[in-house]
């Protein structure tokens, strides 16, 4: 009963403090009043009155639970209700201190924008004062700075005026010892000086424009002629034919070969200036896409002048699709075995008018020369042998011209690492793609690959091979057309006699061909041993035997 009776006096003395706390005026404006309140009052005062008030709210809640759970008396309803209206008291307190805090948070946003308003009008005000004080600053340097006109004549050297100027100008009795007068003297004389070369300009000018009018009509004489010249050279081309003289063929070749790359540039100066000298069966061409070389040779000069970096600048960014590494990688491998869009044509004729096409290209991540070879036999040749049919391959009739050139491997040893970092077959495999890299094909462009060098061009090294090669392809296509034309007869059942040989032959037939089969390399040397223990037969695809 005590504790119950001590609560209840606490919650009248506190009823007491609120109501007495909550008393106004009723004469006063109740907004003007908590104005008033808001301004006077410490805000951390009322902080601590609303943390009590919040703990005290807490408090009877809690004390209304309890009553509740504890079970319904008439003495503890009382006590409810009681709590109730003190809660209800303590929430009037807690809105009241809202109502104080939302006003000074109002007051103090009022102040600072009027602060911050009086700071700006001080700084506008500033900004002001400086632009005139810099106003000001830039027109006194302007009067500091000024020069008149006269000071920025350069006039000539006082010896040199009283040396050249005229007595009447110069006034040497007066100028000599009057400074100002000489400073006018000499102005005077560079007046009359600027004069004379005035007139002498006028002159000038006028002798340059009757030139410029002679040029004018000198030319205008000159695009006249050059439709007439052309109209001359497509009249004259029956004759040039008729006479075997394409000149305008050659200009057109001369006139693609300049965008030529060096290896192969070399090689159709060198190549051309044998057939002119030494060899009139043999025929050089630049073939290809002219556009094509043109633009990358463009591109080449653009990177050199360091342009294309600022033309990457100007030009509008792309939004693109990222690639996969797959997709990066085949674009690697594509740009590696890419060549220049020209290359050079040899046409070999032979003696029996068969003729032996080389196509050279350069590729220009390899650095490396590759040939394509195509063989027009004439028709006197005759249908390809079963037994020979070898013979005149791509891939075995220019092998192995010079020793151990057999043109499928590359002669550049940073190829391997090119192809092997992008994850490549060995580069044999892509013979039939891109040609065979013979040597001498890349003696013939001039180029060479040592432990050190990067297959630079070479004019000297492309002219000393340029002869023997030519020499030995045309041997080589001869004696492998001759060399047909037997295992054809042997085929047939025939040994072929020419006149020069026939009497090692007996007058009569003592033997004769019965079967004629081809066989592997491998089954020769097991037939002939002693062959493949010296290897004085190159290893092909077939072999023949005859009995």
């Amino acid at each position: 009963m005590s504790s119950g009776s001590g609560q209840i006096s606490i919650k009248k003395r506190k009823k007491a403090q609120d109501e007495k706390y909550l008393q106004t005026d009723s004469g006063e404006d109740p907004f003007k009043w908590e104005d008033e309140q808001a301004a006077q009052r410490d805000s951390s005062e009322d902080a601590e009155i609303h943390m009590d008030t919040c703990h005290e709210i807490r408090r009877l809640l809690a004390e209304m639970r309890y009553l509740r759970q504890s079970g319904q008396t008439p003495t503890s309803q009382e006590t409810i209700d009681e709590d109730k209206i003190q809660v209800s008291l303590l929430s009037i307190i807690l809105k009241k201190l809202n109502r104080l805090g939302q006003n000074r948070c109002r007051n103090a946003r009022d102040s600072t924008t009027e602060a911050k308003a009086k700071v700006d009008s001080l700084h506008l005000q500033l900004q002001n004062l400086l632009y005139e004080l810099m106003h000001l600053h830039k027109e006194i340097d302007k009067c500091l700075q000024f020069r008149s006109a006269d000071e920025e004549i350069s006039l000539v050297p006082v010896e040199e005026f009283y040396r050249e100027a005229p007595a009447e100008i110069a006034r040497p009795a007066v100028t000599e010892t009057d400074g100002h007068q000489q400073y006018l003297a000499r102005l005077e004389w560079e007046r009359e000086q600027r004069r004379r070369l005035a007139e002498t300009c006028k002159e000038i000018k006028t002798t340059r424009e009757k030139t410029a009018a002679d040029i004018g009509l000198k030319q205008e004489q000159l695009d006249s002629l050059l439709p007439r010249l052309k109209a001359i050279l497509k009249a004259t081309q029956p004759v040039q034919e008729s006479l075997g003289l394409p000149l305008d063929q050659l200009r057109q070749q001369q006139d693609t070969a300049r965008f030529l790359p060096r290896p192969l540039y070399i090689l159709y100066v060198q190549a051309d200036a044998y057939r002119e000298a030494c060899d009139d069966k043999l025929a050089v061409a630049v073939e290809g896409v002219l556009e094509e070389a043109r633009s990358l040779h463009e591109e080449a000069d653009a990177v050199d002048d360091e342009s294309a970096e600022s033309e990457q600048e100007d030009m509008p960014t792309e939004k693109r699709h990222r690639k996969s590494k797959t997709q990066k990688l085949e674009t690697k491998q594509r740009k590696l075995f890419a060549c220049h869009p020209l290359f050079v044509t040899l046409s070999i004729k032979c003696r029996d008018d068969s003729v032996l096409h080389l196509s050279f290209y350069y590729y220009l991540r390899l650095r490396i020369v590759a040939v394509k070879m195509t063989l027009d036999l004439d028709a006197s040749v005759g249908a390809s042998t079963v037994a020979g049919s070898d013979l005149l391959s791509k891939a075995s009739l220019l092998a192995y011209l010079f020793p151990g050139d057999h043109g499928s491997d590359t002669p550049n040893p940073s190829n391997h690492y090119q192809l092997s970092k992008l994850r490549m077959n060995d580069f044999s495999s892509y013979t039939g793609e891109i040609g065979r890299a013979y040597g001498w094909a890349q003696r013939l462009c001039g180029l060479r690959f040592l432990e050190r060098d990067h297959g630079k061009p070479a004019t000297a090294m492309s002219a000393s091979h340029m002869a023997e090669t030519v020499k030995a392809l045309r041997k080589r296509v001869q004696a492998r057309l001759a060399l047909q034309t037997q295992m054809a007869a042997f085929e047939r059942g025939t040994v072929p006699v020419t006149a020069d040989i026939s009497k090692l032959f007996p007058a009569k037939i003592v033997s004769r061909i019965t079967t004629w089969k081809s066989s592997t390399y491998e089954d020769f040397v097991v037939i002939y041993p002693p062959v493949g223990q010296t290897g004085s037969i190159l290893d092909g695809p077939t072999k023949s035997n005859c009995r």
